[in-house]
Order: C-alpha cells, then structure tokens, then sequence
C-alpha cells in the first residue's frame, strides 16, 4: 500500500498541472488540442449554404492579361460586369493606399498644362483637334478615376484597411477622425492585450465612393494555421470590423452602428455570432473548395452566365502567384485569402460558426479530474489490464462524444488535457507494474541467491487478483539469509496484510539476528539438520509475534518457507501455501496443506500462525541437484492452476520472472478469486554456475530437464 502514495501524489501534481496548463495559450499541449480541432474540423466539412462567390484572378488571368500588377481600370471593367450581373455586394480585396504610377498619363498631363500657357496653340483648327485628344487620352489613362467612377458606379463595394502590428513595414499612425476610417469603426475604450501600430487605408477618392472598410488581418495561431477570424481589432481607441464581416453587413443591409458588440458574442438582429477571445469568431468548418470560384478572365471576356452572381456577396481577388496572399488553415493548406474571406462570411451567414460553449470548461475540468482518478488505487477495475482496458474505453467515448458536438452543433470541446492526463496515467500504471505491479511487491528482475555449492536465480510475482480488493500476500526473497519465503495473511482487509508482512519480516529478522528467537523448537528428530530447524524457530518465533499483536485484532497467515544451506534446502510451512520441487519432467508437493480435507471445505484451515500462540510447523529437507527449480506460492495460484499447467510453465521459461508472471497471468484468466503470489527459484550446482553467469546477464536461464 505505501507503493501507492508516490503514485497518488504524482496523479495529483500531474492533474493539477494540465488544470492550470488550460488557462494559457501558446504551450505544447494547446498546440496538440489545436491540431486535435484540425481533425475535427476535417469530419465538420461543410459546404456554404450561403450565397457567396468568389472571381478569382488565377494562373490563367494572369496568362490572358499580363503578369501583375494590372491597371486599376481591368478591376473597374469587372466592377461594372458584377454591378450589371446583379451582385448584391461586391469586396474587393485588393488595396489601393497610393495614386497609380503611370509615366504616359504624366507626359500627357505635362503637354495639357502647357495649353493654356500659350493662347497661340489654341488658335490653330488642328491644334484643337489635338487638345481634344489629348484631353480624352488622359481620361481614358487615369486608371485610379476609372477604378473610382466603377467604385460609385457598383455602389455597393466594399473596400479593405490593412492594419499594422509590431514588426509590419510601412504606413503611418493616422488618426480616425481625420480619415475614412471614423464612420467604418465603433468606439471603444476598454483595456485590448494587443492594438495595431498604424494603418493604411484606400486613397479618398477610393474611400469616398466605397460603401464600406474592413481589415483584411488572419491571425494565425503560433503553429501558422488560421483558425478564427478578429472580427473587431482596436486601434487608436476604434474597433476595425473585419473586410468579412462588413461584406455581411451590406448584405443584410446592416449599418455598423447597428452590430451589438459583447465580451462572448456579436448580435446583428436576431443573429448572434459566438467569439472566442478578444473578438475571434472560430472558423474552420465551412468548405472554402466547395464555393463557387470564377476566372477574373471569363468576366472580362463575358464567357459567364449573367445569374451566376445574383443576389450573392462576390469577393474579388488575388489566387495566383504575386497577385494573391496565402494562408493555411485546418482544412486547406496554402488557401488564398479571398477564398477564405469568402468562407468567413458565408460562416456567419449560414450560421455554421464554432462556438466554445460556457459549459466547455467546467466539462473539461471534471472530465480532467474523472481521468486523474487512474491514479487513485480505490477506483473500480483493480488489476492492471482491467483499469486500463476499462479507461481507454471510457476515453474513446469522451473522445467521439466531444467529435459529435462539434460535428454536430459546433461545440468545441477540449479533450487533449485529459487524454494526455490519461495516457500520463497509464505509462505510470504499466512501469509500476513493470517495477512492482498494480498491488504486486515482486521485482522485475531476477535475483541471485548462492553459496558455495548451489547458485538460484529467483523471480516473483504477486497480485491481487480479479475479485479481491486487497493483496493480502506477502513474500520475501533475503539473497544474505539465502531465505525465500511466501505467506497469505486471513482475517480480511487490512488485517490480514499485516499478519502476512509480520510473518515474512518475522523470519527475515530472525536470521538477520544470527538466529536467536524467542520460541525454542522441540528437541530435533527425523534426522533433519540444524538448519531446518531453525528455520521452524524462526516460523514459530514469527507465529507468537503475530498471536500477540491479534489479541486487539484477530489475524492469522499462512507461511511457506525454505533456507539454502550447502546444496540442502530445508522446508518449512503452516497452513495450506506450498512448497514445490520441479526435478527430471515431475512436480512434486514438497508440503502437505493444513486445510479440511472435503472439496468443498478445503478452504477452512486447520493451522495457521496467529491462532495458537504454539503453532506447530511442519519441517523437512532435501539436497538439491541441478537444474532443479523450487516454487513457493499461495493457494491463489494452487485453486486456480492445476499441478501440470504449474509444470509447463516452469519447463517452458528460461526465465523465474517470466514463468511467475505467466502462472500469475494464469490464475487471473480462470477468474483470480484471491491473491496469487509466485517465487521460482532455478537452481544449478556452483560448477555450472561459472559458465552460465554470462547467459544470466543476457537473460539466458538453464532449462529444466
């Protein structure tokens, strides 16, 4: 039971570290919750229900028309296309901050203005001719006039900001008063985390036809991959709406005053988009590959069908090489921003945004602590495989229920934090049975035990079983007192545990002690050795400390030992655990239990330490040979294994660990009624031992014969 303290307090420490780990962002296990959210969106896939579209100056516009960058007058031309196509909302979504750099249109200019300048010029027929044309010539070459006469002529155009942050290059920190931005921004003076540096903004006369301003900034996570979208960013005491949200704003035919800005949604009418954050409306559902995408060239070239745009938001802009911008996101890598600028707004129209809903986090933490409970050695499925099994089943459902909830309704549920807590758990469950088992106390490893003549390598195992809650057993393996011994505590609960450890210290403190006990054996007989009597001293010395200590609380124990002395073993046991010998293919039942004889009452002992403060020990001894193997075990293993499978085991191993851990995994498949305790002992003379000590660091053991 002590093993399980370290155990516990790491449980604890690990679930309080993931609790406080879930209030911060940009840390290992958010970026793998994060990744999680890609795959669920991945399963969410769907297509816009809403009426967006997208043209899409692509690889082959670029072919048909020239390299970029165009004449502002090729976007006006599909402005006017789109404005008689009957587009409900137009976005363009390429930014025109400075005056077109055209030398033509200043040459022409330059020749104009001499024209007033010199009356003579104007006198002559010919002259007027070419003034004329000259005049016409500048009109049809000022591309940002026509961009701005389609701007007034569309109507219904919406036009993006780019706002600066630390590290951008460029623009100015301009004052929304003074600018177009004041009417395309709401006030606010509440405390932000972040707030852009600076802006840049269409030229006025841009800005003065276009109905509407929105910023074009994707936030990316720390791992490069948008998944939201700011719907509002402050600036200058201002919050910015997003170029998507002011494309549904003209669409619903909603001014900005008329957006309802809270701290967990935004409510435009009767619609209400959830965020997440500092204004972020969670994206990542809605297909950007199944909307509707136009080739800039077939607008120009009238090759498609006029209801094509109809009633739709049409977002105009750059696909291809250095006309567009490129982000990645859950479900499309390398997605162009129109594309996703598109899907946003059709996200918010089609109501199919991702949501955390309030109750998220108070599920997360109890479903945190339900999985920190593996650590917990009260909680049900006591063995090993059984507690494993019965989580990884219980996380599989966690898991496809939060994937429900987000395919189905949108909720994003965090389940990385607990499954992680869960894994933790159970790599600690696996090394503690790895280095002392779920209520096992054996090793891992193979001991040595050896004298002069006879060399044992020993492994254990024990464990609790299927059925009891406690591991009542308890064994010992003393390589200085060459002592192995094994005892199976009664009295219930805990009380038998101490009956069982009191037993096996009992002992191994008497030899420690040079042999000297309280409880002088009866006068030798049999012709057995000294030593094996006082082994039996040493079982009987152990009997009256535990008779002692059951006055204030009834317990008793059975006990099975054995003492290596030369190439002789002595033997001694009370109650029904026993002793075995494997020698030359046949087992052989070195103790007699001390139970009653009928089937069905074989498990009520006659003798047992503890309940006389006399226990009479049963003793006997023999002279090992080699390639001899000796099993002590409880009778979890005895009622549960029959002799030969008990034999099979210890000839088809090469390993003690190995054979034990099979017998034990044995007796748990029949149903492991009690706890089951195993030490094997393999032995071989010390004239074997030399050339087999290599084989042993390898883990190579001698075979049974």
């Amino acid at each position: 039971m002590k093993s399980s303290v370290p155990f516990l307090f790491t449980g604890c420490i690990l679930t309080l570290s993931l609790f406080v780990a879930s209030f911060f962002e940009n840390h290992p296990l958010e970026t793998l919750e994060r990744k999680a959210y890609d795959l669920r969106a991945a399963f969410s896939r769907k297509a816009p229900p809403a009426p967006v579209a997208v043209v899409a100056i692509d690889t082959e516009s670029l072919r048909r028309m020239g390299p970029w960058p165009w004449p502002r007058a090729y976007i006006g031309l599909v402005l006017h296309r789109l404005r008689d196509y009957g587009a409900r909302v137009i976005g363009v979504e390429l930014l025109y901050s400075s005056k077109d750099l055209n030398p033509g249109l200043q040459e022409v200019r330059d020749i104009i203005r001499k024209f007033p300048n010199d009356p003579r010029l104007l006198q002559e027929d010919s002259i007027t001719g070419v003034f004329a044309a000259l005049k016409d010539a500048e009109r049809k070459l000022d591309n940002d006039a026509l961009f701005a006469s389609s701007l007034a002529y569309a109507e219904n155009v919406v036009l993006p900001v780019r706002l600066l942050f630390k590290g951008d290059e460029g623009g100015e920190r301009q004052v929304p008063a003074e600018n177009s931005l004041l009417k395309n921004s709401l006030e606010y003076f509440g405390a932000v985390h972040s707030s852009a540096r600076g802006v840049l903004l269409p030229l006025k006369e841009f800005a003065l036809h276009a109905s509407a301003l929105g910023h074009t900034h994707h936030a990316a996570d720390s791992d490069g991959i948008v998944r939201s979208e700011p719907l509002f960013l402050p600036y200058a005491q201002r919050l910015v709406p997003s170029f998507a949200l002011q494309l549904v704003l003209r669409y619903l035919e909603y001014d900005l005053e008329d957006v309802s800005v809270g701290r967990s949604e935004i409510r435009l009418g009767n619609r209400s988009i959830p965020l997440y954050g500092e204004y972020r409306m969670l994206t990542g559902s809605t297909d950007p590959g199944s909307l509707p995408v136009y080739s800039f060239s077939d607008i120009v070239k009238g090759r498609v069908p006029a209801g094509a745009f109809r009633n739709r938001i049409v977002v105009v802009g750059g696909t291809a090489g250095e006309s567009g911008t490129f982000l990645n996101t859950p479900l499309v890598s390398a997605l162009p921003s129109p594309l996703l600028t598109a899907a946003t707004a059709a996200g918010i129209l089609g109501a199919s945004c991702i949501t955390r809903p309030v109750w998220a986090f108070p599920l997360e933490s109890a479903m945190l602590l339900f999985f920190g409970s593996i650590f917990f050695p009260g909680f049900p499925g006591r063995d090993t495989g059984t507690r494993i099994g019965l989580f990884l089943l219980l996380a599989a459902a966690w898991t496809g229920t939060a994937l429900h909830l987000f395919v189905a309704y949108g909720y994003w549920v965090k389940v990385t934090y607990s499954l992680v807590l869960l894994a933790a758990g159970i790599a600690a469950l696996l090394l503690q049975r790895l280095l002392s088992g779920k209520g096992e106390k054996g090793h891992s490893g193979a001991e040595i035990i050896e004298n002069e003549e006879i060399r044992m390598v020993v492994g254990a195992r024990t464990d609790t079983g299927r059925v009891r809650e406690i591991n009542e057993d308890a064994f010992c393996i003393d390589s200085d007192a060459r002592l192995l011994a094994v005892a199976d505590g009664i009295g219930g609960h805990a009380s038998g545990e101490v009956a069982s450890r009191m037993a096996v210290d009992g002992i191994r403190e008497y030899f420690r002690k040079g042999g000297r006990g309280s409880a002088p054996f009866p006068p030798r007989s049999n012709g057995l050795s000294g030593d094996t009597y006082l082994l039996g001293e040493s079982v009987r010395s152990a009997g009256r400390t535990i008779y002692q200590a059951a006055r204030s609380n009834r317990m008793g124990t059975t006990l099975a030992a054995v003492l290596l002395r030369r190439n002789r073993l002595s033997v001694a046991h009370v109650g029904d655990s026993r002793v075995y010998l494997a020698r030359a293919g046949i087992l052989e039942q070195l103790t007699e239990d001390h139970s009653v004889k009928e089937k069905n009452m074989r498990h009520v002992l006659t003798r047992a330490l503890g309940l006389d403060p006399d226990a009479e020990v049963d003793l006997t001894e023999l002279t090992l040979s080699d390639g001899d193997v000796v099993l002590l075990c409880s009778d979890g293993l005895t009622t549960m294994v029959s002799d030969n499978e008990i034999l099979s085991a210890l000839r088809s191993s090469r390993d003690p660990c190995l054979a034990c851990t099979c017998l034990v995994k044995t007796a748990n498949e029949r149903g492991g009624k009690d706890n089951v305790t195993v030490i094997a002992a393999y032995a071989y003379r010390k004239s074997r031992a030399l050339s087999q000590r290599h084989k042993h660091k390898e883990g190579v053991w001698p075979r049974l014969r």
